[in-house]
């Protein structure tokens, strides 16, 4: 995606809600998505900066602009953004990166529920 249109994008989903479709409870992503089938890595370039060099740099780089190609043409970017705003601290969600989500959760008053992962064992609940 070219930074013009990437830039338009974030603008007619910034300026055109109201919120109301972003605040919409979400319990989990939308299971139809056009990143189904990539590798989910992808959806969360992380290094450490200590470790990194410009290689490993380079590939996440291109890694979130991949991503955010493949959310740029989904149907269901609205529903996984609001997912993404609502449940989710990292990763990139609706072609949104963490720390425009957090940018969005501010403008939208839109609180980040922090869900404890619960492991089921029989006879066991681990979190």
């Amino acid at each position: 995606m070219h930074k013009e249109e990437e830039r338009e994008f974030r603008a007619k989903i910034s300026q055109g809600l109201n919120g109301e479709e972003l605040s919409k409870p979400r319990t989990s992503p939308p299971l139809n998505g056009a990143c189904l089938g990539y590798d989910v890595s992808m959806w969360y370039p992380y290094f450490e900066k200590d470790e990194a060099n410009g290689e490993t740099y380079k590939r996440s780089q291109a890694d979130s602009k991949r991503a955010k190609e493949i959310c740029s043409s989904c149907e269901q970017k609205i529903p996984c953004l609001a997912y993404g705003l609502q449940n989710e601290k990292f990763g990139i969600w609706g072609g949104f990166t963490e720390r425009e989500r957090k940018s969005l959760r501010r403008k939208f008053g839109i609180e980040l529920v922090r869900r404890d992962p619960v492991i089921n064992i029989p006879g066991m609940n681990l979190r």
